[in-house]
């Protein structure tokens, strides 16, 4: 998995105190800084706020053990997920070669 440019450039998507504690335990299978993100929203509807269609490039960091899944988008923990339990939620995630990719629904 490549690092973003704005990581190689900047250093933005390092991770951040909780998941780099994560990442230096000795069952962690994958540890890495500046991950592409792509978010990508459909039909989003808030007070205030309608979105039809919007895409994102975000850098991040992703920590994975064998029962967790941690995650970050900048400076902030957004995923802390324990595998074993079945998903739940409006939300999808697929971890892809180009990156990780965040869906909103």
């Amino acid at each position: 998995m490549g690092t973003a440019l704005r990581h190689r450039l900047f250093g933005a998507g390092k991770l951040p105190p909780a998941l780099a504690e994560a990442a230096v335990h000795p069952g962690a299978l994958i540890a890495a800084e500046g991950v592409p993100v792509r978010e990508t929203v459909d039909r989003l509807k808030m007070p205030h706020v309608s979105v039809r269609h919007g895409v994102r490039l975000l850098v991040g960091g992703l920590v994975l053990a064998p029962d967790r899944l941690l995650l970050s988008v900048g400076r902030f923990p957004i995923v802390n997920t324990d595998l074993r339990e079945p998903a739940r939620g409006g939300a999808a995630l697929t971890l892809a070669e180009g990156g990780l990719r965040r869906w909103a629904r």
